[in-house]
């Protein structure tokens, strides 16, 4: 009789519940030898992980957006007999950082660390008792930077009422921030059965302190020196207790040793048996990763889906914005100069060759679609589901807006007529407006944490529906085919305008100190 295959339950989210693009790697491994995986939310009702071999945490990384309710999750698997890694007293214990302090007690070096009052009162006079000109707060139970905060001395105040108002996640913690977070960044060490196999130095972007690449970081694969390897080691120590006492640790985490930076999702997520080392200061205080620095802390490497780290980047969008206004008014130089442009004439008439009965529905509909009778209940349903879109509802207006504007002025300097009649047809009015809707729903796809297949899916629709206005159009006797490309480059512009004027927001609340407003975070 043939053994069934073994079956492993990857643990996801409902925001991210897709296996991740670096497990996907572990996934074929396992798959290679035999072993079934799937993914399975956490926060998913209809997404049961009974009848897997083993439950593996992975990224589950909403957990700090309801804690309570993860915890109780832990306990239904531990009901109904799971096998889970790791085991759910060690995720207990390091779901909250209070843990940094049982660390500190069995001898590990973490950086200087005080649990704040409820209120957070207390901050001035703990930034003044420590003689610390600057500090990081950040929630008990965060994730991946979420709500960590730059303090400086003069803004205590201002930041223990903001805990108290709620503004910053409570109850809260505050450490000392090293300057070297930002100019040199700080190492990670990954070990395999207790030997480190491989290094990562990561680091802020410029101006920032968060190495996490949603926030513009990067991490460089490079050789740790010894010292750091070594301490390594010493870091995976407090495991082999607690693993006796708990069971086999598949991510093994000693403290994060991150005084500036915020802290990874604790649930053990990450590469097996992941340690981050970073140097100790002349008190003897864990400082920021250095190549030759004498260090001594341990975290998990990252593993966030790089492809939304790297849509939200401000550069990106700047990019996006300017090449495409770019290569607009160059567009409209050439149409104003030379009238209907080579390929016009060809490419027109190929299209309008096309006939068939479900074109005339595909044209009426997608004409609609791009006016503003089909644009409106569209940015309603966008409202109605993402929390950024209603928070900064003026923004994506104003971009919309700002299309229509340029897209009228334009067609004034420009001069050129449509294929039929006397109008001014450059650019596509319709495609430009299609145009920025879809990009700043990309952009908000990406804000509020869509998975990357949704937001491939998405994007592949969208761009479909811009081409089905687009071909409309010149159906329509409306527009040349070079109308439709200005159309598109001008959308483009004004939509990635708005995410680039967001998105820039975000990163400089987070350098400043202040909680960036975005999303359900």
């Amino acid at each position: 009789m043939t053994r069934p295959a073994p079956r492993v339950a990857f643990v996801t989210c409902r925001t991210w519940p897709d296996v991740s693009e670096s497990d996907a790697l572990v996934a074929g491994g396992l798959a290679r030898r035999g072993v079934e995986v799937a993914a399975r939310a956490w926060n998913d009702p209809g997404a049961a992980v009974a009848g897997f071999d083993a439950v593996v945490l992975r990224s589950c990384w909403d957990y700090h957006q309801a804690p309570e309710a993860f915890l109780a999750w832990l306990d239904g698997l531990a009901a109904h007999g799971a096998r889970l890694w790791n085991p759910a007293p060690v995720v207990r214990w390091n779901l909250d950082k209070r843990y940094l302090l049982d660390l500190a007690r069995a001898g590990v070096g973490v950086p200087d660390t005080v649990l704040l009052e409820r209120d957070g009162g207390d901050l001035p006079a703990v930034m003044d008792a420590r003689g610390w000109t600057r500090a990081v707060v950040k929630p008990l139970v965060a994730a991946s930077a979420h709500g960590a905060t730059l303090v400086e001395r003069a803004e205590a105040s201002a930041v223990a009422r903001a805990l108290a108002a709620g503004e910053i996640q409570g109850p809260a913690m505050a450490q000392p921030f090293v300057e070297e977070i930002r100019t040199r960044g700080e190492w990670s060490v990954v070990a395999v059965e207790g030997v480190p196999t491989h290094a990562v130095l990561k680091q802020p972007a410029a101006g920032d302190f968060r190495v996490q690449p949603r926030l513009g970081g990067r991490a460089v694969a490079g050789e740790a020196p010894p010292a750091v390897t070594a301490a390594a080691r010493r870091a995976l120590a407090p495991h082999g207790a607690r693993a006796d006492r708990a069971g086999a640790l598949l991510h093994p985490r000693a403290g994060r040793g991150r005084p500036a930076g915020g802290g990874h999702p604790a649930p053990p997520r990450r590469r097996v048996r992941g340690v981050s080392t970073r140097r100790r200061d002349a008190s003897g205080r864990m400082g920021a990763g250095e190549p030759t620095g004498r260090t001594l802390a341990a975290t998990p490497m990252p593993n966030e889906p790089a492809g939304h780290d790297a849509i939200l980047a401000p550069s990106r969008w700047r990019l996006l914005c300017l090449g495409s206004l770019a290569l607009f008014a160059a567009l409209a130089v050439a149409a104003h100069a030379g009238g209907v442009l080579v390929g016009d004439h060809e490419l027109r008439r190929g299209l309008l060759g096309v006939t068939h009965t479900l074109v005339d529905e595909v044209v009426i509909l997608a004409n609609f679609a791009g006016s503003w009778k089909g644009l409106l209940p569209g940015f309603v349903v966008v409202f109605a589901l993402s929390p950024v879109a209603r928070r900064h509802w003026w923004l994506w207006v104003a971009a919309l807006g700002a299309g229509g504007l340029g897209e009228h002025g334009v067609k004034w300097l420009v001069g050129r007529a449509r294929p039929v009649g006397e109008s001014l047809g450059f650019p596509s009015g319709h495609v430009t407006a299609i145009t920025a809707f879809a990009v700043i729903v990309i952009y908000l796809a990406s804000r509020e944490g869509v998975s990357g297949r949704r937001r491939l899916a998405l994007l592949g629709g969208l761009a479909v529906l811009v081409m089905l206005v687009g071909l409309a159009r010149i159906f329509l006797n409306a527009h040349w085919p070079s109308d439709l490309l200005g159309g598109l480059l001008l959308g483009a512009g004004c939509g990635a305008a708005a995410a680039w004027w967001h998105s820039a927001q975000v990163a400089r609340a987070g350098r400043a100190g202040r909680p960036a407003a975005e999303g359900a975070g």
